[in-house]
């Protein structure tokens, strides 16, 4: 996320802590927890099924590439 946001791991960290008083590690972990929670509402019952799903259409990324998964 530093890399991305252009500032040094502790400025960000700061930064998350001052403005939406969370650690930058939580924030993903929530992040991911509703990504999870959208694909089990979704009907996908396992990470198996989501990407068995997401070939079958051919989408150029995988859910492990734009980070809805987590590499196994």
């Amino acid at each position: 996320m530093a890399a991305v946001a252009h500032a040094p791991p502790r400025h960000l960290s700061r930064l998350f802590a001052l403005h939406a008083g969370i650690a930058p590690l939580d924030y993903l972990r929530r992040i991911r927890l509703a990504v999870a929670q959208a694909a089990s509402l979704a009907g996908f019952g396992s990470d198996t099924q989501l990407r068995r799903a997401w070939h079958q259409f051919e989408i150029a990324d995988t859910p492990s590439k734009i980070g809805m998964l987590s590499n196994k």
